[in-house]
Protein backbone atom coordinates (compact mmCIF):
# COMPACT_ATOMS: atom_id res chain seq x y z
CA UNK A 1 0.00 0.00 0.00
CA UNK A 2 1.31 3.52 -1.16
CA UNK A 3 1.77 6.55 0.81
CA UNK A 4 -1.09 8.91 0.35
CA UNK A 5 -0.59 11.74 3.18
CA UNK A 6 0.63 14.03 0.18
CA UNK A 7 -3.06 13.46 -1.57
CA UNK A 8 -4.81 13.86 2.06
CA UNK A 9 -2.61 16.75 2.91
CA UNK A 10 -3.77 18.19 -0.74
CA UNK A 11 -6.94 17.22 -0.03
CA UNK A 12 -7.70 18.91 3.19
CA UNK A 13 -5.66 21.61 2.26
CA UNK A 14 -2.81 21.78 5.05
CA UNK A 15 0.22 23.68 5.35
CA UNK A 16 1.70 21.06 8.30
CA UNK A 17 4.43 17.93 7.19
CA UNK A 18 3.43 14.48 8.30
CA UNK A 19 4.46 13.22 10.97
CA UNK A 20 4.55 10.17 13.10
CA UNK A 21 4.05 9.97 17.16
CA UNK A 22 6.12 7.65 18.95
CA UNK A 23 4.16 5.26 22.09
CA UNK A 24 6.26 7.17 24.26
CA UNK A 25 4.77 10.58 22.97
CA UNK A 26 1.14 9.21 23.18
CA UNK A 27 0.07 10.43 26.35
CA UNK A 28 1.45 13.84 26.12
CA UNK A 29 -0.29 14.37 22.64
CA UNK A 30 -3.99 12.79 23.08
CA UNK A 31 -3.49 15.48 26.20
CA UNK A 32 -3.37 17.93 24.39
CA UNK A 33 -5.32 16.68 21.38
CA UNK A 34 -8.25 17.24 24.39
CA UNK A 35 -7.63 20.69 25.41
CA UNK A 36 -7.35 22.01 21.67
CA UNK A 37 -10.42 20.48 20.80
CA UNK A 38 -12.60 21.82 23.99
CA UNK A 39 -11.10 25.51 23.17
CA UNK A 40 -12.60 24.44 19.47
CA UNK A 41 -15.80 22.82 20.70
CA UNK A 42 -17.12 25.52 22.84
CA UNK A 43 -17.59 29.54 22.15
CA UNK A 44 -14.93 30.91 23.95
CA UNK A 45 -12.78 34.31 23.80
CA UNK A 46 -9.61 32.27 23.75
CA UNK A 47 -7.99 30.60 20.31
CA UNK A 48 -5.60 27.58 20.12
CA UNK A 49 -1.63 27.95 18.39
CA UNK A 50 -0.52 24.57 18.00
CA UNK A 51 3.30 23.61 18.21
CA UNK A 52 3.63 24.06 14.57
CA UNK A 53 2.16 27.15 14.38
CA UNK A 54 4.54 28.45 16.73
CA UNK A 55 7.46 26.72 15.50
CA UNK A 56 6.57 28.28 12.00
CA UNK A 57 6.70 32.00 13.40
CA UNK A 58 9.85 31.19 15.43
CA UNK A 59 11.49 29.84 12.15
CA UNK A 60 10.43 33.15 10.17
CA UNK A 61 11.95 35.18 13.03
CA UNK A 62 15.35 33.54 12.88
CA UNK A 63 14.54 31.51 16.33
CA UNK A 64 16.17 28.22 15.96
CA UNK A 65 16.59 25.00 18.37
CA UNK A 66 14.19 26.53 20.63
CA UNK A 67 12.32 24.55 23.14
CA UNK A 68 8.16 25.19 22.60
CA UNK A 69 5.13 24.50 24.20
CA UNK A 70 2.89 21.83 22.88
CA UNK A 71 0.21 24.80 22.06
CA UNK A 72 -0.44 27.73 23.29
CA UNK A 73 -3.97 29.35 24.84
CA UNK A 74 -4.06 33.24 23.49
CA UNK A 75 -6.55 35.22 24.58
CA UNK A 76 -8.86 36.77 21.24
CA UNK A 77 -7.59 40.42 21.65
CA UNK A 78 -4.01 39.00 21.41
CA UNK A 79 -4.65 37.35 18.21
CA UNK A 80 -2.91 38.62 14.98
CA UNK A 81 -4.85 40.52 12.88
CA UNK A 82 -7.39 41.17 15.45
CA UNK A 83 -9.71 44.15 14.83
CA UNK A 84 -11.76 43.77 17.87
CA UNK A 85 -10.39 46.37 20.80
CA UNK A 86 -9.45 45.10 23.53
CA UNK A 87 -11.86 44.86 26.94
Amino acid sequence: MGDNNGLGKALVGSPWAHWRVSAGQLARVQAVGEIRELIHRRPSDVHWVCERELRSTHARQGRHGEHLADGLIVPWWRRSGNTRSRP
